[in-house]
């Protein structure tokens, strides 16, 4: 996990999370923590 997505979960608890980010996140590509927090800031 980067900093990012630490701080990232920190600021914004898990149960905001939605399913599709969950399987974005887990994908493990280098980018998930980008796409993570543009879906919950867009309110996807």
């Amino acid at each position: 996990m980067s900093v990012f997505e630490a701080w990232y979960m920190k600021e914004n608890p898990p149960q905001r999370i939605t399913g599709v980010t969950i399987g974005v996140y887990n994908e493990g590509t280098g980018t998930e923590g980008i796409t993570f927090f543009f879906q919950k800031r867009d309110g996807i």
